[in-house]
C-alpha cells in the first residue's frame, strides 16, 4: 500500500505542529503569543532534522500489521499566509 501526501511547505509545518501539540493544554504561556517578527520567517529552509525545500521528498517505510506500508511526503512550491 502506498500513501501519498502532497502538502505545501507551510501546510507540512502546520501538520507537524498540530501533531506535536496534540494533548497539550492550550493555556500554556508559550502558546498565547508568537514572539517572532513575521519578516524573519521564510517559506523554505532546512536543518539536520527538517527539510522544507520545494521538491524535497521524504519516504517513510514501515509495517502495519502484516503489510509493508510507505508514506511519501513531497514539499511543494506553494505558499500561503496563515493567521
Amino acid at each position: 500500500m502506498v500513501s501519498r501526501v502532497r502538502l505545501p511547505g507551510v501546510g507540512l509545518f502546520a501538520l507537524i505542529a498540530a501533531v506535536a501539540t496534540e494533548g497539550v493544554a492550550a493555556d500554556q504561556p508559550w502558546m498565547k503569543k508568537f514572539a517572532v517578527d513575521p519578516g524573519e520567517l521564510r517559506a523554505e529552509g532546512e536543518n539536520p532534522y527538517f527539510i522544507l525545500k520545494p521538491g524535497y521528498r521524504l519516504t517513510l517505510v514501515g509495517k502495519e500489521h502484516a503489510d509493508v506500508v510507505r508514506l511519501v511526503i513531497t514539499v511543494l512550491d506553494e505558499t500561503r499566509k496563515v493567521g
